[in-house]
């Protein structure tokens, strides 16, 4: 089989699509395949062999959830109903159930865990993204190209970046509730730790 020409990423909505995207644009010849299937899809039929390079980009729970929760939401609420995230028994953040939200970061995932795609750690990409586009490239020179990170239309606080490279309190009422709902077998097989 040829190289591929064009790349997809995949994800749940606030997990760095977006920002990923834009790396590979940056760093690599490939093109990102315009009107080809949701980016943050459910359906596993939408996961066909095909001549596209597949990227799936994950978050650890609990910087997931604290982004969707804390960050502009687009239309989540909408596009996961079966997850019913408006639900307002248990603990509910910014009128966001945890619960049925670690259901669908559970879901998901489990549903792409045995795939082909390579799996991206949204992490590791802002801890060190120079190593990640070096080790796909053959030149010992490489200079990765960083694009800016917007933030709905204005430029991203710098602190966030730490934000998400911090290990979370375990004692937070919200990492306590998360743990309760998180796979943990699906938490080890992505590399993530249980805080």
């Amino acid at each position: 089989m040829d190289m591929p020409s064009h790349f997809f990423v995949f994800g749940l909505q606030k997990s760095g699509t977006k920002y990923f995207k834009k790396l590979l644009e940056a760093n690599t010849s490939l093109k990102f395949k315009t009107k080809y299937v949701w980016k943050h899809t459910m359906n596993p039929m939408d996961f066909y062999d095909d001549d596209v390079e597949k990227f799936w980009i994950t978050k650890s729970p609990y910087n997931w959830a604290t982004s969707v929760i804390k960050r502009h939401r687009v239309d989540i609420l909408q596009k996961y109903k079966r997850y019913n995230l408006k639900e307002d028994s248990g603990m509910v953040v910014r009128g966001m159930n945890v619960k049925n939200l670690i259901s669908l970061y559970n879901h998901y995932h489990t549903m792409l865990i045995n795939s082909e795609m390579k799996n991206v750690k949204y992490e590791e990409l802002l801890n060190d993204s120079f190593n990640y586009f070096k080790s796909l490239s053959h030149n010992k020179n490489y200079e990765v190209k960083v694009p800016p990170v917007k933030k709905i239309g204005t430029h991203i606080d710098p602190d966030v970046k730490d934000q998400y490279l911090t290990v979370p309190r375990y004692n937070d009422p919200l990492v306590l509730e998360i743990n309760k709902y998180i796979d943990k077998d699906l938490l080890s097989k992505l590399n993530y730790e249980v805080a």
